[in-house]
Order: C-alpha cells, then structure tokens, then sequence
C-alpha cells in the first residue's frame, strides 16, 4: 500500500507544480490563473531534511470579503492509506470559521469518508476549503466549524500576516523563497 501511496502523492504533486508553471506563464502574459488563484503549496519536510510527499503545506490568499488580505496557511497530511481514504486538513491561522489545529471537516473530507472521490488529489480538498470560507453564511454547523460576525473574520484577515510570520516563520519562509 506504501507504493501506492507514494506514487499517488507523488502525481498529485507533478500536477501541481506543471499546473503553477502554467499558471506563471499566464500572469506574465496579464491573464489570470487557470488552476490555483488562492492557494500556492509546498511539501513538508521529515527529521532527516527529505522533503515528506505525505504532509503539503498550502498558503490561501486572494479571498473575497470578509477575508480579504488575508493569508490562511493550511497544513495536508494524507494517511498511510492514501488515496482510498482521504487527506486531514488543519488550518494554522486563525480564520473565524475553521477551528485552528483541529482536523476540518467539510463534505468529502475524513469525517464523511464515504463521500470521498481520490480524483480530486491533494489540493481539490483545499479548493472545498476555500468554498466553504466564500459561502461561510450558509454553512451549517460541524466539527471544526466555529461561529464568528463579519467584523471578527475582518479583524482575523488584517491580523493573519503577522499571525503567520510571527507563530509559523519557518513556514512562510518556504512560500517566500
């Protein structure tokens, strides 16, 4: 099942970087992004300085009202048993909607495992993240899901730069080199 696993996280990460590369060519040409107007992703890295295919960081920006200039970093471990079960995800910053820290649930995600699809790779799970924070009003309740008004998740927003750099900047600084 390792091989399995390797071989899927390792094609999930070769479409992402051959889709940021397209995406590159196209804002240099004035055009928007294609594939991943939000998110930018890099690998995490085992004690012995390999990178770990098994655990993605991701940095959302670029989101609507009420997160505007915010900066959300996400943290993706895929289980053992990737890809026939799906990924955890855990926001680090603070947002007003995910509870940092704790596994978030959304739709496909491992708490509702028998509506997972392996087609949608790493970053498609992300991608229902950042649905969920543009539809934050017609969220319902679920685990992980907090509650906040307009103005905390604006406060949040203004906050989450400095948040980042301040708690995490090991992990910004590979979004900036």
């Amino acid at each position: 099942m390792e091989k399995q696993r390797t071989k899927a996280l390792l094609m999930a990460w070769k479409k992402y970087c051959k889709e940021k590369k397209q995406d590159k060519a196209l804002i240099a040409e004035g055009k928007p992004p294609k594939h991943h107007q939000y998110i930018e992703a890099t690998l995490g890295t085992r004690p012995d300085g390999k990178k770990d295919l098994g655990t993605w960081w991701i940095r959302i920006t670029g989101l609507a009202y009420p997160y505007e200039d915010g900066e959300y970093i996400v943290k993706i471990v895929a289980p053992k048993d990737y890809p026939f079960k799906p990924p955890k995800y855990y926001f680090q910053t603070p947002n007003g909607l995910y509870t940092p820290h704790e596994n978030c649930c959304i739709n496909i995600g491992s708490y509702h495992a028998d509506q997972y699809r392996a087609v949608l790779g790493m970053l498609g799970f992300a991608n229902q993240l950042i649905g969920a924070m543009l539809q934050w009003k017609t969220i319902g309740s679920g685990i992980s899901l907090v509650k906040t008004s307009e103005e905390k998740k604006m406060e949040l927003a203004e906050a989450s730069r400095h948040y980042n750099r301040d708690k995490y900047p090991e992990i910004v600084s590979l979004f900036e080199t």
